[in-house]
């Protein structure tokens, strides 16, 4: 789109704002720019209520908004000679699913495809803006009720599908694994989640279903509950990836995830010796060794021209090593790498620096124009259920199943 000099044209039966902010990097006014939907809700659209909201925004901006009974292609057009045709919608949902898309290399100026595509939009009809208003204010409580019953749908099918999946499966693994550390404990709730996009606030936010709380849980073991406090950062992993994250928990959304933490003013002990900790969590399929932990490790007193690290390995089951490392000079340390190595063989060390890992915080500075939960979430729907391991908290973030 960014590319198009003379005009682009976009044939799909379901858009949202992702739809907006693609053309909107259009170099040409949105003059130049057709959009041809079906706006009927008979096209079985499960997220009518963001299309229409999208939809106005493309006709108020000066988009060439038209509707077309039973469309179901889903192509664009560029300059009225390039092509890409596909299975996906412009949607953020389309964007994690499982999708097929085709660029042809011929230039199509002049042949029946276009031909064909461009009587669609001569047969279509031109939406106004007027039109779109009037439909989000009449239908919003019907759109509100369809969306409820589709949740209902959604989860009964998953309960019937999965029954107790998750927390069957992390059980078979806490067995398996022997893990560090008290027995693992899972939540009874799997609580669905999307990412939505705001639009009276302009950013993306992790939004559980209208049913659902993310701020407490109930222990499945004990029937105990679990409260977590508003606002405040907790560990989560993001399955099958096995990234971590320090996730700022709402009641029902979470918008803020961050990846670092400073822990320089709460030093751990590790084999006789105090260390200031900086943590860093990643994503560990981009290591070799596969830590999703990285601890940059500086001693009390300082020694000069050395600091150590240790890589651990944390999948909420068990926390194991995988790696000490030393930076600077090593006559300055001594044998201080090898006193890390020998302390990190007992669990209780692997402990503390979990304890320094999960425990949960508030950042001084959260930086709240920094919204990422699409960069974590993707675009689409997520199962979120909890664990403790050794009395700290954990989500578990899990895709759910496409469509």
């Amino acid at each position: 789109m960014r590319s198009a000099k003379q005009s682009i044209a976009v044939y799909t039966p379901y858009f949202d704002h992702f739809l907006v902010r693609l053309l909107q990097e259009a170099a040409i006014p949105p003059s130049q720019i057709t959009v041809v939907t079906d706006l009927s809700p008979r096209s079985g659209n499960r997220e009518y209520g963001p299309q229409l909201r999208a939809a106005l925004d493309l006709a108020r901006w000066g988009v060439d908004l038209r509707s077309l009974d039973r469309l179901h292609a889903k192509v664009l057009v560029v300059d009225r000679s390039r092509v890409t045709v596909g299975s996906q919608n412009f949607t953020s949902y389309a964007r994690r699913s499982r999708e097929t898309t085709v660029v042809p290399r011929a230039n199509l100026a002049g042949s029946d495809f276009l031909a064909t595509l461009k009587e669609w939009e001569h047969v279509s009809v031109r939406i106004e803006p007027g039109f779109l208003e009037k439909l989000i204010g009449d239908l919003a409580p019907i759109i509100e009720k369809a969306e409820g019953i589709a949740d209902e749908l959604d989860a009964a099918f998953d309960r019937l599908r999965d029954g107790e999946q998750v927390v069957r499966e992390a059980r078979e693994r806490a067995a398996s694994t022997q893990p560090r550390g008290a027995q693992l404990r899972v939540a009874h709730e799997v609580v669905p989640a999307r990412v939505e996009w705001l639009e009276y606030a302009g950013y993306s936010t992790l939004m559980a279903d209208r049913r659902s709380r993310l701020d407490e849980w109930t222990l499945s073991d004990t029937g105990a509950t679990v409260t977590l406090d508003k606002l405040r950062m907790y560990p989560l992993i993001s399955r099958p990836s096995g990234r971590l994250a320090y996730a700022r928990v709402a009641k029902t959304r979470i918008t803020y995830l961050r990846f670092g933490l400073d822990r320089s003013a709460d030093p751990v002990e590790i084999g006789g010796v105090n260390y200031k900790a900086d943590i860093t969590l990643r994503d560990g399929n981009m290591y070799r060794d596969r830590a999703n932990v990285y601890i940059a490790l500086v001693p009390e007193p300082d020694l000069e021209d050395w600091s150590g690290s240790v890589s651990i390995l944390f999948d909420g089951t068990s926390a194991e090593p995988v790696g000490v490392n030393e930076y600077g000079a090593k006559s300055a340390a001594g044998d201080h790498a090898e006193r890390l190595r020998g302390a990190l063989e007992t669990s209780a060390t692997v402990d503390r620096l979990m304890d320094l890992v999960l425990e949960e915080f508030t950042y001084a500075e959260l930086g709240v124009d920094e919204h990422n939960a699409e960069e974590v979430f993707g675009s689409g729907k997520v199962e979120l259920t909890l664990i403790m391991y050794r009395e700290h908290p954990i989500l578990i973030a899990t895709p759910a199943s496409a469509e």
